[in-house]
């Protein structure tokens, strides 16, 4: 079955599997539609990346639990590091190290 689509062009319709055809439009609507959830679905599941910054205390926190079998010398050492490298503040640059050693670990 051939149809008219609203631009002028002769499509052939697809058949599916059950028998029935789909309209070469409707595959493409499909299609985006798709692709329009997968977007939503997958900047939902992001993870730190899309969440806010956290405040200082829960920052610092989370820095301590995180590099806590660090020695307080070398901790103070990498937030030094990471101020000087990305010219941010104290809080930033745990945020920096924290998504740096999370990234380290999923490479591994």
């Amino acid at each position: 079955m051939r149809t008219r689509s609203p631009f002028g062009n002769t499509f052939q319709a697809i058949t599916d599997p059950m028998g029935g055809t789909i309209d070469p439009f409707d595959a493409v609507i499909i299609a985006v539609a798709a692709i329009v959830v997968w977007a939503l679905l997958s900047r939902l599941y992001r993870g730190r990346a899309g969440a806010p910054p956290l405040s200082k205390p829960e920052a610092e926190h989370r820095f301590a639990t995180v590099f806590g079998l660090t020695p307080i010398e070398r901790q103070e050492a990498l937030i030094s590091h990471y101020m000087a490298k990305h010219r941010c503040s104290r809080r930033e640059a745990m945020d920096i190290a924290m998504e740096a050693r999370h990234t380290d670990e999923e490479h591994w």
